[in-house]
């Protein structure tokens, strides 16, 4: 039986990416590329989404230095793993085992055979009624870019609102947003059926308000989001802990309850951050091939969080009604204009940011001007002094919400 310094499990980006790294440091690495398994599929599923590239790694083929194989892995012991029907052991593992599509328990979903949202974005299939399962991130990019082929867009969720864990305020101008442009917003609906009526024409039936009602249209998407995927590796035997929600559980060097076993990427839960996987990858190898005393702690403070929208949505920190349960001298200052708003929320008594939230365009750059204000510890007040923005642009409006709210 061959032994490797480190199994990988996981072939997409982010497997790769720690693979690569390690074979580097001339450790002997296997990667093993899962049934069905591409290019990390949230890179994938953003790419596609907005029409912007990101960085692709090489294929796991084409790497130097490490062996690959391909097929269904499970845990046999602490050590060893079964790729197909070859045991292969290793002293070290990474899990990077990526998501996989959450499809709800809604009678039909399986037989009627709903098409996958990234399937139906590989192609513009022109005009025609399109129902979307899912009010959250996907659900809203989705319409949005359905809406622009001139399609017929209705988006039906079971939350009262959509983007339910964006700030409120957020949420509904990105509501209204959408119904402007065309879309039919049906919230709060229990879906209590899902059928085939034909070769192309599909049915959902649902409740609200104890009301049940039909719709008909050429196709229905699933955008319920992503899970964890860790089903079917027989974790409990390498001792590595899951949680409830399916998500493996790290501390904060990314080593799990197995101290011979590493985890990365969005294997280990939400938030399912791009950036923040990097990050978690890069992380891993440092521990991995450093002696404890040089190692580096992931940091868990509250870390910007976009949405590549039109326009971008982008978030930090906490909002209105959770600072308030927290804290009794919260101050919010809400500034509305043409095209987005910015909500801006502080303590009265330090003065200091804890919460930022902008819907505007180039959402995601100013969002970090928040988050070095908030992790710098800079007193709003102090800003209005120092007039960093010259020209007046969106950032003029950032300005004169930290004015309005120091006033």
């Amino acid at each position: 039986m061959k032994t490797y310094d480190v199994i990988v499990i996981g072939a997409g980006r982010i497997g790769g990416l720690i693979s690569e790294e390690l074979s580097l440091k001339n450790l002997a690495v296997l990667l093993i590329k899962l049934p069905g398994e591409s290019e990390d599929r949230l890179r994938h599923h953003l790419t596609i989404l907005t029409g912007h590239k990101t960085n692709a790694s090489p294929e796991p083929s084409s790497r130097p230095g490490i062996d690959l194989k391909e097929g269904p892995c499970t845990f046999l012991s602490k050590t060893i793993v079964r790729v197909n029907n070859e045991e292969i052991a290793g002293k070290r593992f990474v899990l990077a085992m990526g998501v996989k599509p959450f499809v709800p328990a809604i009678p039909g979903v399986r037989e009627a055979g709903l098409t996958k949202a990234t399937d139906i974005l590989k192609e513009n299939r022109g005009p025609g009624k399109a129902i979307l399962i899912g009010g959250g991130p996907t659900g809203v990019l989705l319409s949005q870019k359905l809406l622009k082929e001139n399609r017929d867009v209705t988006l039906v969720t079971r939350n009262a609102v959509l983007l339910s864990t964006w700030e409120p305020d957020i949420s509904s101008w990105m509501a209204t947003s959408l119904k402007s442009q065309g879309a039919h917003l049906i919230t709060e609906a229990d879906i209590t059926h899902i059928k085939r009526t034909g070769a192309s024409t599909m049915a959902l039936r649902y409740k609200k308000e104890k009301k049940e009602e039909e719709l008909s249209a050429d196709e229905i998407l699933l955008c319920t989001g992503f899970l964890p995927n860790t089903e079917g590796f027989q974790l409990e035997n390498a001792r590595v802990y899951i949680n409830k929600e399916g998500r493996i559980v790290t501390e904060e060097e990314m080593r799990t309850s197995a101290p011979h076993v590493w985890a990365a990427g969005s294997v280990t839960g939400p938030p399912f951050h791009l950036a923040l996987e990097d990050h978690q990858a890069r992380l891993v190898v440092h521990n991995m091939t450093n002696p404890f005393f040089a190692r580096l702690k992931m940091d868990f403070d509250p870390i910007p969080m976009t949405l590549p929208t039109d326009p971008p949505l982008a978030s930090l920190g906490v909002g209105e009604k959770e600072a308030c349960k927290i804290f009794k001298d919260v101050k919010v200052e809400r500034l509305e204009f043409d095209g987005g708003l910015i909500k801006i929320i502080g303590r009265r008594k330090s003065g200091l940011l804890i919460g930022a939230h902008i819907c505007s365009p180039h959402a995601q750059e100013l969002i970090l001007y928040f988050d070095l204000v908030l992790r710098a510890g800079i007193p709003l007040a102090e800003l209005v002094d120092r007039h960093h923005f010259p020209a007046f642009s969106i950032c003029e409006m950032i300005y004169e919400g930290i004015k309005r709210w120091a006033e």
